[in-house]
């Protein structure tokens, strides 16, 4: 895949993404297009557009006398709005790759968005909304709602993703390098600026990461990136998606959980319980994972993740005085545990130290 980095032709905002789409034969002049700026994270800007009418699906004028057809607009920036965080502009071709692979890959248990159309000289990706009444598991989380069921349909999600692409050589090939796995690479590697000792161990996972590479990651498989609504979820943001070592989606997964416990202490245990689920439906397709040395690979994977989103500059403010209790846990967690048991017990011995600075 041809990975360019020129400046887009436009960057998108309110007052021009219906002459945009209007461009694209996404809508039709005249129609109305009532847009609003979404949360992109921190390296894109995001839109949802109501088009007037719904689109035919073989580029005509939509049919005004339907209800309006919803389109999600997200284009890359070269870097981040609000951290240190940067990643080359070209992530944004290897996401739209990343979502029309794993869709084709996986079918019916693909619960992404669909790409209706793609940009790659302004870095555009536009894609299908989530149903109705989705909202975002993370804030859902924060706010002391569960969504029980929710981890065992994420961890489905990672095992059918790792089950379908490994030792896929077109895959490999196809997702070799991202410049988007920048952002992933540096969460974790800030993780040495406090922990200054730990960066032989952070370079050494890394390492493992691209050598022992085996199935196509998502690497961003967190609440932040989920959306909950009856009956499912919707996974979204690809760009960090690369060829690596599966323990690095189950690693990051888990530690999520994990951190968000220090947040919350009143739900820590119903969270450990959820990150339980989405290991238990994880090695349902995924027989590895049974194995005590996958578990220490996910255990590592997890304690670098949790250094890293405590640490500055682009730690989570609500981490940063946890941050001897997270070093501890780490360090436990770098000591192998043998099974997620061991690992989510850790965890849990940890909380009873959430409350005295909560």
């Amino acid at each position: 895949m041809a990975i360019t980095s020129s400046p887009p032709a436009l960057e998108l905002d309110e007052t021009n993404v219906a002459a945009y789409l209007t461009g694209r034969r996404l809508a039709a002049a005249g129609d109305t297009v009532v847009v609003r700026r979404l949360s992109g994270g921190y390296v894109n800007n995001v839109f949802r557009a109501e088009v007037g009418g719904r689109l035919t699906g073989d580029g005509e004028r939509p049919d005004r006398g339907t209800a309006p057809t919803v389109l999600i607009l997200k284009q890359s920036l070269e870097a981040a709005q609000r951290t240190v965080l940067s990643a080359g502009i070209g992530r944004a071709l290897v996401e739209v790759a990343a979502i029309k692979a794993i869709g084709a890959m996986l079918g019916g248990d693909a619960p992404i968005p669909s790409i209706v159309d793609d940009d790659p000289v302004n870095y555009v990706s536009i894609m299908t909304p989530a149903p109705d009444g989705a909202v975002l598991y993370d804030t859902e989380l924060l706010a002391g709602r569960l969504h029980a069921g929710t981890g065992r349909r994420v961890g489905t999600y990672a095992g059918h993703l790792h089950a379908r692409t490994e030792g896929r050589a077109e895959v490999a090939a196809a997702f070799a390098a991202n410049p988007g796995f920048a952002l992933r690479d540096q969460s974790i590697r800030s993780a040495a600026a406090a922990h200054p000792d730990l960066g032989p161990l952070i370079d050494e996972a890394l390492r493992r990461n691209r050598d022992e590479a085996r199935v196509l990651v998502d690497a961003d498989i967190t609440p932040k990136n989920v959306l909950v609504h009856d009956g499912g979820i919707t996974k979204l943001d690809f760009e960090c998606a690369q060829w690596g070592h599966p323990a690095l989606d189950v690693g990051i997964l888990v530690a999520h959980y994990v951190l968000l416990g220090f947040a919350r202490p009143p739900v820590a245990d119903a969270l450990l319980a959820e990150a339980a689920a989405a290991y238990d439906a994880y090695t349902a397709l995924r027989p590895e994972a049974r194995s005590p040395a996958f578990a220490a690979d996910v255990a590592l994977y997890a304690a670098l993740m949790m250094l890293g989103r405590a640490a500055c500059p682009l730690g989570l403010a609500h981490l940063v005085p946890h941050r001897p209790r997270l070093r501890a846990l780490a360090t436990d967690l770098c000591a192998a545990p043998r099974s997620i048991d061991a690992i989510l017990t850790l965890a849990a011995a940890a909380r009873g130290s959430f409350t005295d600075c909560s």
